[in-house]
């Protein structure tokens, strides 16, 4: 891990990672945190959510643009693992 701390790359910094198991296991416990708390930002009763419109206009109205960006507000670390598991580098 040193030399890719010290060469600065840090995709082989990841790699090097998630090849240790303890380091996997805290990372994977880290994003799991992560995920709970954007879960929970989208559940909250603070949140107008576009999901929850339960009137006609609403339906007739619905755009999942709406639901991404309402995603992108209140769960960007769930959107980023959606996009990156569509995506190849």
């Amino acid at each position: 891990m040193g030399k890719c701390i010290a060469r600065g790359s840090n995709k082989a910094l990841v790699k090097e990672c998630f090849n240790d198991n303890i380091t996997r296991s805290y990372i994977f416990d880290k994003i799991g945190r992560l995920l709970r708390e954007d879960i929970r930002n989208m559940c909250s009763d603070t949140v107008c959510s576009v999901l929850r419109n339960r009137n006609t206009k609403s339906l007739k109205e619905f755009r999942w643009s709406s639901v991404m960006e309402e995603m992108q507000t209140h769960a960007p670390y769930l959107v980023n693992i959606i996009i990156s598991c569509l995506y190849k580098d």
